[in-house]
């Protein structure tokens, strides 16, 4: 058994025992070389600086890391655990994470984030004793988007931005890693942006990733709410897939506002999340 950077292992092989490590979660995931290579990119994922487990030269468990930085400091995302059933209970997560935090200080990276499904206490258990802390809740959401029964009067129409700070206004929370702009960005092309426009300028905006319908951002002007605009450019997305449903990650537990808003136009709670963070 062997414990290393991923550089050496193909796109193809982490994909094989990613499916094979997650075919039996909470919620089962599945990958494509294609949308691994998308998840890759967006989530900033370096192999130098993920770590897997070898035996005999497969790869039987990996830890994908993501990188970015935020207010000048560098931070690691945790974008994958996995152990194929055949290597689970030897404690294997703990054992990346030594390699993983050492290789990670020595490139003065010493904040990490992940997220973890609440009803995962074995995760949850081991991450705790790894050092990480619960910062906050998070739910994810899922369904098809209900007709809107009055429409607004803006017009909707996709746009290109200049300044992203526009934004934080009509915002209720901060976006977690996987939402952030700096995660779009890297993927622009696979992402469609919604403004929805009135003679007043701009009052609700919305960024979701085309081939999968999953809402990245949204957000609607303070003074404008309950208007229907955020019905709109919801149902805007759903009209471009009808038969897909439409998905967001990482809400704001006690976001109370916007958990009422997306369980009013069709969408249910799927899973629940905390995010963690460990200082090493």
């Amino acid at each position: 058994m062997k414990i290393q950077s991923l550089t050496s292992a193909s796109i193809s092989e982490i994909m094989t025992v990613f499916n094979q490590a997650f075919s039996d979660y909470f919620i089962p995931i599945q990958f494509t070389e294609e949308s691994l290579q998308s998840k890759i990119k967006s989530d900033h994922i370096f192999l130098e600086h993920s770590v897997g487990v070898f035996v005999e030269n497969q790869l039987v468990a990996f830890i994908l890391t993501g990188i970015d930085s935020k207010n000048n400091e560098l931070i690691s995302y945790n974008a994958g655990t996995g152990v194929i059933p055949e290597f689970r209970g030897q404690h294997l997560p703990q054992k990346m994470y030594d390699y993983l935090l050492s290789s990670l200080h020595k490139n003065n990276i010493h904040k990490h984030q992940l997220e973890v499904i609440t009803e995962n206490q074995k995760a949850l258990h081991v991450y705790q004793k790894i050092g990480y802390q619960i910062t906050k809740k998070v739910s994810c959401f899922k369904g098809f988007i209900q007709t809107p029964k009055h429409p607004s009067a803006c017009k909707i129409f996709e746009f290109e931005f200049g300044s992203e700070t526009l934004f934080e206004a009509f915002w209720n929370h901060q976006p977690t890693y996987q939402n952030t702009f700096s995660s779009i960005n890297r993927d622009r092309k696979s992402h469609a942006f919604l403004g929805a426009f009135s003679e007043n300028g701009l009052l609700g905006y919305l960024i979701y990733a085309k081939s999968t319908s999953r809402i990245k951002q949204f957000g609607v002007a303070k003074n404008f709410r309950q208007s229907g605009i955020g019905h709109q450019l919801f149902y805007e997305v759903q009209q471009q897939n009808p038969t897909a449903e439409v998905s967001l990650i990482n809400i704001d537990s006690n976001d109370n506002e916007t958990i009422a808003f997306l369980q009013k136009i069709g969408l249910s709670t799927t899973v629940e999340q905390f995010e963690m963070v460990l200082y090493s």
